[in-house]
């Protein structure tokens, strides 16, 4: 664990690589301020000054864009659950924030978002208030947003992470319960496909990058983390379990140059993992913080990757960071 800004407390959900800045967002407590941090090395942080559109806003996911970057969050600010408001919020270098627009009518939470070339696309979950569903949402621009109107292929599923090929575009989830893992396809952002494949049964996914033969999936099943590999996005096959996975689901998963990196956590604390194709997986040895941290997402520019968590509930409430070295 290295460059951590001072921090009373809280937690950072989600990372990403603005050319050579790395960018992380969360949130300061329950109900905000969102946080924001940058680093031009992945050691060395800054933690940017809070503004006051961040003041109720804890931050899920950022991404970014050809004019800069876009956060997403719940503004926090009514008696409601945070999940009613997920609103975007848009900065040209990670320190001036301004609102963009609502994101969705429903009860709506935002887990992951990338720029395609064309769109932003953002993935989550939404609740028309019939029953909990998928959610995917695109903007142009970051500030006017649409809900995906095919609601029949996002129901009874939450979707966790999006990645793009030049092939496409895949999204991946599983069902609220985490008893089945599930995965969608798109051409273009707009129109999606849903793949229920037997073998997902017992399974939950929770990211998924482009890397090894195509693309690679982790999350979580019975005896731990699991990663799954596609060449296209619509047949997949799941890596051989071996010790190394057990005891930990994956949560995020980056490809450098080096490879790929995941990031996760299980009952013993945080646990991150290498792999030079996707297929072969290497558990890093655990750090004297581990045991009290949980990571959750994983950037890589170049060859450095860098991972951001949060504690547990054994240790304190505060954002966590790992880069390799």
């Amino acid at each position: 664990m290295t460059g951590l800004p001072a921090a009373n407390g809280g937690a950072l959900e989600d990372i990403a690589v603005d050319g050579s800045t790395f960018v992380a967002v969360g949130n300061g407590y329950d109900r905000g301020p969102g946080l924001v941090w940058t680093s031009k090395d992945g050691s060395s942080w800054l933690s940017e000054p809070s503004t006051a559109v961040l003041a109720t806003v804890p931050l899920q996911a950022v991404v970014a864009g050809p004019a800069g970057l876009v956060a997403l969050g719940n503004d926090c600010s009514g008696t409601g659950e945070c999940l009613n408001n997920a609103e975007a919020f848009l900065s040209i270098d990670g320190s001036a924030w301004k609102a963009g627009g609502p994101m969705s009518v429903f009860s709506a939470g935002v887990a992951h978002a990338l720029w395609t070339g064309s769109l932003f696309l953002a993935v989550g979950r939404s609740d028309s208030g019939d029953e909990d569903a998928g959610g995917i949402w695109t903007s142009v621009d970051g500030v006017s947003w649409t809900q995906n109107p095919q609601i029949y292929l996002f129901a009874d599923s939450v979707i966790a992470g999006v990645a793009r090929t030049r092939a496409g575009l895949v999204a991946v989830g599983g069902t609220p319960n985490g008893d089945r893992a599930i995965v969608w396809t798109s051409q273009d952002g707009r129109t999606w496909t849903r793949h229920d494949q037997a073998d997902f049964a017992g399974a939950d996914l929770f990211d998924v990058v482009a890397g090894g033969p195509g693309y690679v999936a982790v999350g979580q099943a019975a005896d731990g983390a699991a990663v799954w590999t596609s060449p296209d996005g619509q047949t997949w096959s799941r890596v051989a379990d071996e010790p190394s996975l057990h005891g930990a689901a994956m949560y995020g998963v980056a490809a450098g140059s080096a490879g790929l990196v995941a990031a996760g956590y299980g009952s013993g604390g945080a646990a991150i993992w290498t792999s030079p194709d996707g297929i072969t997986w290497m558990r890093v040895p655990d750090l004297p913080d581990f045991a009290v941290a949980q990571a959750v997402a994983v950037a890589a520019s170049g060859t450095t990757f860098v991972a951001v968590g949060r504690g547990t509930p054994a240790g304190s409430a505060r954002p966590f960071v790992w880069v390799n070295h």
